[in-house]
């Protein structure tokens, strides 16, 4: 388990005491000139200010004495807080905001190493569950070990990070322990099982591990059938229900069909009282659950719980409140996460879970074989199909281009992430290689064409 160092409490109550003495002689807001509260006593600007080391950060806790709360926060975010932590061990940028009536600053140590915090030696005595509520242990934070719950208040979850950023694990994690706990499990890879496939056995879930587009909707048609049948179950009178969870990876491959988003839609927005709960990943924020649509807005809103590691600074806001405005492009190292509720998230080491230690988890049986046919029809929703930016088309126009030959899809994928625009949606890859393509005869048959990097020959570069 993790103790703090002693430079790192002693920093901690230094780094304490400066903001409290500088914050209240008015050295970032104008102290107030008028006494205020009981018998005309001046009530300072901070009363209170508890310092919490944790394994990723220094968090300070201040209780406000006036309304100033904004206006300081704004101070210290706008580059007055970093030069007040003076420790060596202190990097990166501090988190400063609001949550709980207090005013939160978060200083980065760090980085540490993920396997330094396995979940096989954390206290799963702090993981209390109940017949409604499953509570699974996420990590270590300044206060010791973070329990998350999937239950009424975060029936849901929205899960994002970047390649090794430790979201894979972190669902390995959740997975691990509501399986434990008897829940059923549906497990959807949009990256074709290379991460989820590990699960495929693991006790309680359902069916084979959903990788094609057809298995996906498949399996949340079943979702679907199973919360009609429960909610007919509990207009007779049934009340115990076993926990059903759907977790889904790499969200964007399947995101364009409009089959697949109406039914997360509606899980997410009917499935709570079924006790039946959705965990949806991805790399980067998708247009259909950060646009501005109806649809959107209802998988993002009923999506209460959050879990975030590294990411691009312009996604990262997209995924918490605006009033907590945490920057997650600050993260470090692995398991270096935001998580918690939309409106209330703390800075967390999560534990780490290999997938060798996966196989090792309590097997079992499938209920169901194959997932069949989908009985229904995809279509493309025209609503939620996020649109190519200019770099992308002109990646995919080069690749058509290539010469001797052109370019195929895992080419095309290569390039994009060679330049920052990384796409892993299967259907989103092939449209945009077909856009190339077309767009590439097109120039051809004005006359036109295209000098690539790879071509030797004197008439390619003309």
């Amino acid at each position: 388990m993790y103790e703090p160092t002693a430079d790192q409490r002693r920093e901690g109550k230094r780094t304490a005491a400066r903001i409290y003495n500088l914050v209240n002689q008015g050295g970032v807001v104008p102290y107030p000139r008028t006494p205020q509260g009981l018998n005309g006593k001046m009530v300072p600007i901070i009363t209170r200010i508890v310092p919490e080391c944790g394994p990723r950060n220094l968090k300070l806790k201040m209780t406000l004495g006036q309304l100033v709360g904004a206006e300081l926060e704004k101070k210290l975010r706008g580059g007055q807080a970093a030069p007040l932590c003076t420790w060596k061990g202190y990097r990166g940028n501090p988190l400063v905001y609001q949550g709980g009536g207090y005013l939160f600053i978060d200083y980065p140590w760090g980085p540490y190493a993920q396997t330094m915090f396995p979940l096989a030696e954390a206290d799963w005595g702090t993981a209390r569950s109940t017949g409604e509520t499953m509570q699974w242990l996420a990590g270590v934070g300044s206060g010791g070990n973070v329990a998350l719950e999937i239950g009424e208040s975060a029936p849901h979850y929205l899960a994002a990070g970047a390649t090794r950023s430790g979201k894979t694990t972190a669902l390995y994690v959740l997975m691990a322990q509501v399986s434990l706990q008897g829940a059923k499990i549906v497990v959807i890879d949009g990256k074709g099982g290379a991460d989820l496939g590990v699960t495929g056995n693991l006790r309680g879930v359902v069916g084979p591990v959903a990788t094609s587009e057809n298995d996906a909707l498949a399996a949340l048609q079943w979702v679907e059938a199973q919360r009609a049948e429960r909610e007919r179950e509990a207009a007779q009178g049934k009340d115990e229900f076993e926990r059903l969870v759907v977790m889904i990876d790499e969200y964007t491959t399947f995101s364009t069909n409009a089959a697949f988003v109406a039914m997360v839609e509606s899980l997410t927005r009917l499935g709570a009282s079924s006790r039946i709960s959705v965990v949806i990943a991805m790399q980067r924020p998708a247009q259909n659950i950060f646009g501005d649509t109806p649809r959107a807005e209802a998988i993002r809103g009923n999506c209460r719980g959050r879990l975030v590691f590294h990411m691009e600074a312009d996604m990262a806001g997209k995924l918490f409140s605006k009033e907590l405005k945490m920057n997650a492009s600050s993260l470090e190292g692995q398991g270096d996460g935001l998580i918690g509720r939309d409106s209330d998230a703390q800075r967390v080491q999560g534990f780490y879970l290999s997938k060798e230690e996966m196989l090792g988890f309590p097997r079992g049986r499938h209920e169901i074989e194959e997932w069949g046919e989908f009985e229904g029809d995809r279509v493309v929703d025209p609503e939620s199909y996020e649109p190519f930016t200019p770099r992308q088309h002109a990646v995919s126009l080069m690749c058509a281009a290539q010469k001797p030959r052109q370019a195929g899809r895992p080419t095309l994928q290569k390039k994009l992430e060679e330049v920052g625009e990384d796409e892993n949606a299967t259907q989103r890859l092939r449209d945009l290689l077909a856009f190339g393509r077309d767009e590439y005869t097109a120039l051809q048959e004005l006359g036109a064409d295209i000098c690539t990097e790879e071509g030797d020959d004197e008439t390619e570069r003309e």
